[in-house]
């Protein structure tokens, strides 16, 4: 037994020494520059190759070549299903010893409050391959670098080295490099010369050279699971060998993690009895308690794999000597010391092995066996030889950043990226205005092939024409620096700039609400145009009842996802879906209840129970929600009305009131029932304002119903789609670790040793800290989990990616043949096996194109195998896909404004409809109350009449927000000549929310209508006059309602040669006087472009019908033709063709 129980002997090697002797200086130096290399990780990377050459620290290993050069590897690299970025201090190192032709692999150990949190994720993990489970925190990190090892112990000798975390990773990171390929049977130290017969060479002895693997750790912590004896799950003893850990007798951390189990269960008694005393302290306490069970529930105790040192002085030596030697018996295994962590830094530990050598006069020769010596320059160039240029790249242009995607060819090339840059123009250089991002992954139609993908964000209020000048210089002189101070051109051959329509819906979540409610306005339409063109009739009344083919489509998509939900699934994410719906439906950040106001019983809609518990029940989640900063863990009791309980939601009552709302409501009859109460709605009605309110109240409530259901269903959690047995697939989950950040500081092992050793004082009220730090920080995780879980498909299936800004698609057009059969048990079956095949086949490595180990996999229970619920997961997003690609099919443009202000005819005339398409008048009948809609022959555009945002009904207005949401364009309209009326404040307060908000920047317009009506004196100059006196009075209003500067600048979408852009405008820009009579026929609401030459105008003065042309020309005027110049600038083809501007003599 140990003489420590904190240090479990099981997988220790104490075979001892057996090195020759000539063996044994080789190693010591090995040995050597395996420290310097773990020290030299803590240095500041750009600075490594200097650091080396000057810092006397590392003069000897320099000046004999035993470390001859270093270089920092990538910070972001690929994983095994996703894509991850390290930190960048914690990438590895790279050296090269040229005395002992050796590769170095340098991890840096604690140094952050990320490595802190890697430190304290103690789950017991495993990875697909191996049945043996690790530190998760460790494997977590490791996981990424155990192909780099295999790929580079095929060329050279490898040393992987580190110090504490360090240590930990590269002591996982090479095991599973060794134990996972069945090709490597035996591996040698790389210090061995150990001479083999070949009966092919008559007798003559060689080298054996591949492979040779080295681990060399320094005050690492144990990180292996002991595992039952005589299981697949036990390390084999054949590798003991080539792992080495040095440790410090009087250092804590080798000791810790056991420790710190024992007194992570003292903890939580302690705990529990503070919580018998003082309940309430559970709100505190309950994070904390969580985090010290993933301690206490460790089933098995950690352990170091390998052979165990100790420096130790030398007795009776006065030199200051350090001996450096294996145990070769558990006797030796020191006591747990106490915690004292001077003798835990790399710098202690460097300077003891620097005093392990007693004679540096004899050093050996710089070794000639080989048949090539390499220096420094050779090693890198035939470690990454570099093509001439990367072809293939490709990218997309969106409004505020330019994505890219490489194919990238060598293998290693992922590790040794260090920047992508290009050259931008001059104008640009004097500041910054973005920044970027790489992220490397497999490749969606070859997993062996590696795709680099960079983003270029821009930066707050950079200028549109920056975005345009960068995409131009991407896409000539894009080139990739590697870790060796090379330059690698990148050809970029597409560069894909989306239309207008296609940069508002930004995540899969919003898309899905925007589909719906333009299913809402097409059915809107469809009744409006029933109601203007024909009498009140039965057989009209039917027809309002019948949805548009665009209606139906999304409403069959909506409601066979929401029949078919999974209830666990509702159950276990509607608190979360609910949380995201709240934020996407109410980004205007109103919140207040739908309106129950009781229309009169002539047009009462039927009693609909389900649908009216259903209000009650999300109005509740509704002031949860409004009261959650008060009450953060009180969730559930606010909306159930009780006492905060944990089970809450587990309640039958709660959850089968949604469960059986979820069968029985759908949106295709909601949006019909809604057809036929609009069609019968009075025009002149009293209540008709009344009844819209809570007729359009009930179907907004349903879409958001819906919702929140399909949103439980799109973030499954992994074993939901992928089946292991005694495995947790660490890679894709969510992590649970992270609930705060800002109080574990530099080094990681700090305050875990301190906090295990007192439960009272100054860290644990950092902890205490922690935790409220969680409790008011609850920000919503939208998306991560599905987009993960989407990324995943997409590569198991092997799919190329259509269009990158909605990855969805690509999912509805592989399933697209069996769509309609999706809910049947043989079709789902077909696409499990489809997705196990992929999981089975996908290649770990380019060079090897290997398959996985699919025998040796099964034998150990450890193959992941597809679901069923997977393929319906599947068939789920091809149907979301669907509902994307119908919601950015066309571009929508909307007017709003106050009632009379002449909305319709600007809307008429603009978009050369017949003249009953809008509804105008000034009575308030003609208040709008729904969104009238129009789509002109022949163009992909959607012309929208909006509700009023002047209304006194706050519903109408809560409508006019909704529906601005969905818009690609903007127009706000109001009088030139009631700036200040109380009607036109209202719509100005609409104004200046959405410029404050600002949240998604769209291009807008802000029109002084009926400028046409200004007095003037008959002079060019008087009305020159007139109308710059009242935009700047106009500027100024909006500027001291929103508070405003006059210059404040406003975020909007520009094109800019073919380019989509944000850039920032002003009020000087938006604000414009605006006249629909200055080119519009006296017959009606018609152009003057439009019409036969010869036709009379509306403005029949000739002087002033001058005059508005020659103001419209200089820009101090609106009018349709300066409309239709800036829609068809934005979006060529949104609008009618027009010949220009008429200007009539007479």
């Amino acid at each position: 037994m140990s003489s420590s129980s904190d240090f479990p002997i099981d997988y220790i090697d104490f075979g001892g020494d057996l090195d020759s002797s000539s063996d044994a200086v080789y190693k010591r130096l090995t040995f050597i520059g395996a420290s310097a290399v773990s020290l030299l990780c803590y240095e500041k990377p750009s600075e490594l190759s200097n650091i080396l050459q000057k810092n006397p620290k590392y003069q000897f290993v320099k000046k004999n070549d035993i470390i001859s050069d270093v270089w920092s590897l990538s910070s972001t690299i690929s994983g095994p299903g996703d894509l991850d970025e390290i930190d960048p201090d914690s990438a590895p190192l790279i050296a090269w010893s040229v005395r002992l032709q050796v590769l170095y692999l340098g991890f840096r150990g604690s140094h952050s409050t990320k490595d802190a949190w890697t430190n304290i994720d103690v789950r017991q993990s495993s990875t697909p391959a191996l049945a043996s489970k690790f530190h998760s925190g460790f494997l977590l990190r490791a996981k990424y670098y155990s192909e780099l090892i295999r790929q580079l112990a095929e060329r050279y000798k490898v040393v992987v080295c580190g110090h504490s975390l360090g240590g930990a990773v590269a002591t996982i990171a090479a095991y599973h490099a060794i134990t996972e390929d069945s090709d490597i049977n035996s591996v040698r130290n790389v210090w061995n010369t150990e001479v083999t017969s070949d009966s092919d060479s008559q007798g003559e002895s060689e080298i054996y050279l591949s492979p040779r693997i080295s681990v060399i750790t320094f005050g690492a912590p144990s990180m292996m699971v002991l595992e039952p004896f005589g299981t697949t799950a036990t390390p084999p003893k054949c590798f003991t060998k080539n792992f080495h850990h040095i440790i410090n007798r009087d250092d804590i951390v080798p000791f810790i993690l056991n420790q710190a189990s024992q007194k992570a269960k003292e903890v939580m008694e302690a705990t529990h009895k503070v919580l018998a005393i003082w309940p309430d302290a559970k709100v505190f306490f309950g994070i904390l308690l969580k985090l010290f069970q993933s301690w206490a529930e460790a089933r098995q105790p950690f352990a170091h794999y390998g052979i165990i040192y100790l420096i130790d002085p030398v007795e009776g030596d006065s030199t200051g000597i350090i001996q450096c030697y294996a145990i070769i018996t558990s006797r030796q295994i020191p006591q747990t010391p106490k915690v004292d962590l001077r003798f835990h830094s790399m710098e202690h530990y460097n300077r003891c092995l620097d005093k392990t050598l007693t004679d540096r006069k004899e050093l050996p020769e710089i070794s000639t066996s080989l048949s090539t010596t390499l220096t420094s320059t050779n090693f890198y160039r035939d470690l990454l030889p570099l093509p001439k240029i990367i072809k293939g790249c490709k990218g997309i242009v969106y409004p505020t950043k330019v994505v890219i995607s490489c194919p990238i060819g060598p293998d290693l090339l992922q590790f040794c990226t260090k920047n992508v840059s290009f050259d931008i123009s001059q104008k640009w250089k004097k500041g910054e205005i973005y920044k970027s991002e790489k992220k490397f992954g497999k490749s969606t139609v070859d997993a062996s092939q590696i795709t680099l993908e960079i983003t270029y964000s821009m930066l707050p209020n950079t200028p549109g024409e920056a975005l345009f000048d960068m995409a131009d210089a991407i896409e000539r002189t894009l080139q990739l620096h590697d870790s060796f101070g090379r330059v690698l051109p990148l050809e970029v051959s597409r560069l894909q700039r989306p239309q207008l329509n296609a940069t508002h819906f930004q995540t899969t979540y919003e898309s899905i609400r925007n589909a719906m409610i333009i299913a809402f306005a097409n059915q809107i339409a469809k009744v409006q145009n029933l109601k203007r063109n024909g009498s009140q009739n039965q057989e009209a009344l039917l027809q309002a009842g019948v949805l548009t083919e665009d209606a139906r489509a999304t409403a069959e998509v909506v409601d066979s996802l929401v029949a078919n939900a999974t209830p666990s699934l509702i159950k276990k994410n509607f608190t979360n879906a609910s949380k995201i719906v709240e934020s996407i439906w109410n980004s205007s950040n109103e919140t207040a209840t739908l309106k129950n106001e009781t229309p009169s019983e002539k047009t009462a809609p039927k009693s609909e129970p389900c649908a009216d518990d259903l209000q009650n029940f999300l109005d509740k989640v509704i002031q949860a929600f409004q009261e959650q900063n008060k009450t953060p863990m009180g969730f559930f009791s606010t909306i159930l009305g009780g006492k905060a309980q944990g089970k809450d939601w587990e309640s039958i009552e709660v959850f089968s009131k949604v469960a059986s709302c979820s069968k029985s409501i759908t949106l295709a009859e909601t949006l019909e029932s809604f057809g036929r109460e609009l069609y019968s709605r009075e025009a002149d009605s009293e209540d008709r304002i009344d009844q819209a309110s809570v007729q359009s109240g009930r179907v907004i409530l349903i879409m958001r119903f819906c919702h929140t259901v399909i949103l439980t269903q799109l973030d499954p959690p992994i074993d939901f789609c992928i089946k292991f047995n005694n495995l947790v697939l660490s890679a894709i989950t969510s992590g649970t670790m992270s609930i705060g950040r800002s109080v574990l500081a530099a080094s990681g092992w700090t305050y875990l040793s301190y906090f295990f050793g007192i439960y009272t004082g100054l860290l644990a009220l950092n902890w205490i800290g922690l935790v409220v730090g969680y409790l008011t920080n609850h920000t919503v995780q939208v998306q991560e989990g599905f987009d993960k879980m989407l990324q995943v498909s997409i590569q198991t299936l092997k799919l190329q990616v259509s269009e990158p800004s909605s990855p969805e698609v690509t999912i509805t057009d592989l399933l697209e043949p069996d769509y309609q059969n999706s809910g049947e048990r043989d079709t789902q079956e077909k696409w499990r096996k489809r997705l196990n095949d992929g999981l089975r086949n996908m290649p770990r490595s380019q060079k090897r194109n290997q398959q996985w180990e699919a025998d040796k996999i099964h034998r150990s229970k450890h193959y992941p195998i597809a679901t069923i619920s997977w393929s319906k997961w599947l068939f789920d997003v091809a149907k979301i896909g669907k509902l994307r690609r119908s919601a950015i099919s066309q571009l929508y443009i909307s007017v709003e404004g106050t009632t009379g202000v002449g909305k319709s005819t600007l809307l008429t005339t603009l978009t050369a409809a017949s003249r009953d398409t809008f509804n105008p008048g000034l009575t308030a009948s003609s208040r709008t109350t729904e969104m009238q809609s129009y789509t002109p022959p022949g163009l992909a555009t959607v012309f929208c009449d909006c509700p009023g945002s002047d209304d006194v009904n706050p519903e109408i207005r809560k409508m006019a927000r909704l529906f601005r949401g969905l818009m690609n364009v903007i127009i706000f309209v109001v009088p030139f000549d009631q700036i200040r009326s109380k009607g036109t404040n209202a719509v100005f307060d609409e104004i200046t929310h959405f410029i404050r908000e600002n949240k998604q920047p769209r291009p807008f317009r802000i029109l002084l209508g009926k400028a046409d009506q200004v007095e003037y004196d008959d002079t060019l100059a008087d009305l020159t006059y007139k109308f710059t006196k009242l935009k700047k009075e106009a500027i100024q209003h909006i500027s001291k309602e929103g508070k405003f500067a006059i210059n404040h600048q406003i975020r909007t979408l520009l094109r800019l040669n073919g380019t989509v852009v944000q850039s920032n405008e002003t009020l000087q820009d938006i604000v414009h006087l605006y006249s629909t009579h200055a080119q519009m026929s006296m017959a009606g609401p018609r152009a003057l472009s439009d019409c036969v030459q010869g036709t009379r105008r509306k403005v029949k003065d000739p002087d002033q019908h001058r005059h508005l042309n020659e103001l419209a020309e200089r820009g101090l005027l609106w009018d349709i033709e300066s409309l239709r110049q800036w829609l068809h600038n934005l979006a060529p083809g949104s609008v009618p063709n027009s010949r220009g501007r008429v200007f009539q003599n007479s």
